[in-house]
């Protein structure tokens, strides 16, 4: 799986982990360069906290639009330090899938919206 912004490779994983059909990528899989820290949190009821990131790649700016659980609740242990992205990304599956995967992402009030068909889907 990859989350792609402005043409660049943001995060890049074999091994994501999937909470609320969001993929969250592992901190090493993701190029921290690209990340400029937000002064946005949000709170889920079951996982916790959430940090906020702003997305910088070339003269593109997408503001809040990576989050991390840097300590979240138990329920939620699997996705800590995890990185998930928001709207304005690109993503592509992993060679191994065969099924377009249903997307959702976290708006900022806090809602999932559903994506089935995104312009940009791309097999590699």
């Amino acid at each position: 799986m990859k989350a792609i912004f402005a043409d660049t490779v943001i995060a890049e994983s074999d091994s994501t982990v999937v909470v609320e059909e969001n993929h969250y990528f592992p901190e090493e899989d993701v190029e921290l360069k690209y990340l400029e820290a937000s002064d946005l949190t949000t709170t889920c009821p079951w996982k916790g906290v959430a940090r906020y990131y702003h997305v910088v790649a070339g003269d593109k700016k997408a503001t809040d639009a990576a989050w991390v659980y840097p300590q979240p609740k138990d329920k939620a242990a699997q996705i800590k330090g995890h990185f998930a992205f928001g709207k304005g990304y690109r993503w592509f599956r992993s060679k191994a899938l065969t099924k377009p995967d249903v997307l959702k992402t976290m708006n900022m009030s806090g809602c999932l919206t559903q994506f089935s068909k995104i312009p940009e889907w791309s097999q590699e």
